[in-house]
């Protein structure tokens, strides 16, 4: 028995070439037949003139598993029937490459200084201290408010009041 590897994932065209011989010339009929562990499955065949028969396998991704199965090709001749082909199917999917981005972690180029000496006379001031001094500009110069002063002045710039 011959045997055929087909693609799951992906159509089939399969073309056999048939010879119908008799007494008098008969309408033909062909169709593919694929027998699965639950079920069976057949695709038409389309017949020329010449005797060559073209069946398309569709995919068959989702339905069958990996593996060989029986298959057979069925003509029906008028009223007759006949199996002049019987192939094993090795059904496997194809192959597939898969690319994929990532960013490897690289380590950040980083920058570090210490201070070592002030050559001017000044006072020394650190950051901290600068801060401390505009804070207690602020406070001194700025009304302390309440929170009921910052009701009033909302409930009043709701209503359109100005004191």
């Amino acid at each position: 028995m011959n045997s055929i590897d087909l693609l799951l994932d992906d159509d089939n065209e399969l073309k056999f070439k048939v010879s119908i011989q008799g007494t008098r010339p008969g309408n033909a009929f062909c169709r593919f037949m694929i027998e699965g562990p639950e079920m069976s499955y057949s695709f038409d065949g389309n017949v020329t003139d010449s005797g060559d028969v073209s069946v398309v396998v569709p995919s068959f991704k989702n339905i069958l598993k990996e593996g060989i199965y029986d298959t057979r090709l069925e003509v029906f001749v008028n009223d007759r029937y006949f199996v002049p082909l019987k192939l094993k199917a090795d059904f496997r999917q194809s192959i597939n490459v898969i690319a994929e981005s990532f960013n490897s972690e690289r380590k950040k180029p980083k920058a570090t200084a210490a201070f070592i000496s002030n050559n001017s006379k000044k006072k020394k001031t650190t950051p901290n201290t600068k801060r401390k001094i505009a804070e207690t500009k602020t406070k001194r110069n700025s009304p302390t408010l309440t929170d009921n002063d910052l009701l009033s002045i909302i409930r009043n710039a709701v209503r359109g009041d100005s004191k």
